[in-house]
């Protein structure tokens, strides 16, 4: 009786369990998909990239309609050099902190969705440099190379400028606090 099994027997064992995994799998990756596509971003809408979109756009709309364009192409190409340079702080912000992230994530101090977004996050601005990267050469052949030189240097100009700005005003809470004590100390007199 043991003997007496058919060879199709075997074949359609492997056919269900090879038609299960690709269901599971499928089913699997969708879900995935989904779960992934709901996630919110780290950083909000880029309002560098808006604006470089806007101003093209502008751009491209006169120029179908036979106008003269409106917005000189310096001024697009300062908003895509703008738009670089918030994207390049964001991603050195993020490999520096991924580092730690990840450390976090392997003791299990932060869940999965926490880490998932952070790593999609990651991928979407390295997508968007590539973009960037995209957009500089179709406004001029080989500008691809220099542009993200240019962007660093915006991004850290912008941060020496932000704290300049941040210890004139320390330094101006300073002397109001000091010139405070000094006419406590003249009252008491």
């Amino acid at each position: 009786m043991a003997g007496k099994i058919s060879v199709l027997t075997p074949l359609a064992y492997i056919f269900v369990i090879i038609t299960s995994l690709v269901i599971f799998s499928s089913v699997y990756r969708r879900r995935k998909i989904q779960q992934l596509a709901s996630l919110k971003p780290v950083y909000e809408q880029s309002f560098a990239r808006n604006n470089y979109y806007t101003l093209k756009s502008q751009n491209e709309k006169a120029e179908r309609d036979g106008l003269k364009k409106p917005i000189p192409e310096k001024l697009i190409n300062a908003a895509l050099i703008r738009w670089a340079g918030e994207d390049v702080r964001q991603i050195v912000k993020m490999k520096q902190a991924k580092e730690q992230l990840t450390a976090l994530h392997q003791r299990g101090s932060i869940g999965d969705i926490t880490y998932n977004k952070f790593v999609t996050n990651e991928k979407a601005i390295e997508i968007e440099l590539q973009i960037i990267s995209q957009e500089a050469n179709s406004i001029k052949e080989g500008w691809a190379n220099t542009i993200f030189n240019v962007a660093t240097e915006v991004s850290q100009s912008d941060g020496v400028s932000a704290r300049i700005k941040e210890a004139s005003k320390v330094k101006e809470d300073y002397e109001k606090t000091l010139q405070k004590i000094r006419q406590r100390a003249l009252a008491e007199l």
